[in-house]
């Protein structure tokens, strides 16, 4: 038989998890485990689900490289790290893609100032601040590690910028919000647009979408990517999306 495919094999792992908790809620029932008990019954059907994902190293559908969850301050970029609590996400702060990438003029692996696997909390590279962009979608694919890899352009000028949208499945935050938040935001994208293409494939609509996009100031190391910031600024994870309703065209492109 061929490959299932990576829906298919994300379908039988919550099923096998799902079979965990039936059986949990069945010694509740017939043996008064307690509540607490079945509560650790859950978290460990949801851990299963990621393990089977992360371990399998699951290939798309189409067979391209494996789907599996990054590494490289993958915490922080999914607000899964110990520090996440101390990012502002109820006020967000209008900015230009210009001014985001341009404050301040270098990154942090350029000055020195960059700490492996934790979220910098002061100083001019802090990451627990939340802004909102107008700008527009010239193209998004989905990259190894699950995300949308979204590439925009200022919508007045020749700025570029990244927003990385998460998959869900990949976020080990422990905060229910959180989690919800970002099924939400990557919800809205393909609702908007479809699913994004895996690299080296890529979603180009036909013309560039205004959107409004909202997410954690994050500083990525600059190794080539398509529309990096000067200063490798992201907006990572996005936190809100939606189409630019002073801008936008009345009906959106999809992806293929």
């Amino acid at each position: 038989m061929g490959d299932i495919g990576f829906s298919t094999r994300r379908v039988l792992a919550a099923g096998g998890a799902a079979g965990f908790l039936f059986g949990a809620a069945a010694l509740v029932s017939a043996q008064g485990v307690s509540a607490d008990a079945l509560g650790a019954a859950a978290a460990s059907a949801r851990a299963l689900v990621k393990s089977a994902l992360t371990a399998q190293q699951l290939p798309t559908d189409g067979g391209a490289a494996p789907i599996a969850p990054g590494k490289e301050r993958w915490q922080v970029k999914t607000l899964s790290d110990p520090d996440a609590g101390s990012v502002n996400l109820t006020n967000a702060i209008d900015i230009t893609l210009g001014a985001l990438g341009n404050n301040p003029a270098t990154s942090p692996w350029q000055s020195g100032q960059y700490p492996p696997d934790q979220r910098i909390l002061s100083g001019p590279y802090v990451e627990t601040q939340v802004y909102r962009v107008h700008a527009l979608l010239v193209a998004a694919r989905l990259e190894s590690d699950g995300d949308f890899h979204l590439m925009l352009q200022d919508p007045t000028g020749s700025a570029t910028g990244i927003a990385e949208v998460p998959d869900p499945d990949f976020v080990d935050s422990s905060d229910p919000n959180v989690v919800s938040m970002l099924t939400a935001v990557r919800s809205k994208f393909v609702s908007l647009f479809g699913t994004p293409p895996q690299y080296p494939g890529t979603f180009t609509p036909a013309n560039p979408v205004p959107i409004v996009v909202t997410g954690v100031r994050f500083f990525d190391v600059i190794h080539g990517q398509d529309n990096v910031a000067p200063n490798g600024v992201e907006l990572h994870p996005v936190t809100a999306l939606d189409l630019d309703s002073a801008a936008a065209p009345s009906v959106a492109p999809t992806a293929p």
